[in-house]
């Protein structure tokens, strides 16, 4: 009987050991279901942050593309108008050196419609006339009048 008691007592304890394993094993199952849940979570989160952020990336990436074509153009625009005026300049400084080698009074008579046509295009004329000094102080009191 002795025997028979402690096999029941041997039983029962291996009964209490299997509905431990059973609810452990069902409780290692469910903590493996929430960490595979948190990581498809964690997955799909970081899959819309990339995505986000290659969105961002293309149209920052498209903005600095723009300011590239504004500033190209600006700068041909810049350019082109530089040119003009360097031309303008060039020819204008021709034909007052040209004017430079006339006797003082042809200089005089042709000089007001050359400066006339200048300050029609320049916004300070006088400064670059004055620079020029190819009569000295008194042609800069003429060009002052």
């Amino acid at each position: 009987k002795k025997i028979q008691t402690h096999l029941m007592s041997l039983k029962k304890e291996r009964e209490k050991l299997q509905e431990i394993k059973v609810t452990d094993t069902q409780r290692s199952w469910e903590h493996l279901k929430q960490t595979e849940a948190e990581r498809q979570k964690i997955i799909s989160e970081f899959e819309q942050l990339h995505q986000f952020l290659r969105e961002q990336e293309r149209l920052l990436l498209a903005r600095l593309e723009e300011l590239d074509k504004e500033t190209v153009k600006m700068q041909d625009e810049n350019v082109t108008k530089l040119s003009e005026e360097i031309s303008r300049l060039s020819d204008l400084i021709s034909e007052i050196e040209k004017k430079c080698q006339q006797p003082i009074s042809e200089f005089l008579q042709d000089i007001k419609s050359t400066w006339s046509r200048y300050v029609a295009h320049s916004h300070s004329p006088s400064q670059y006339w004055k620079g020029i000094g190819c009569w000295g102080s008194d042609f800069e009191g003429y060009l002052d009048t």
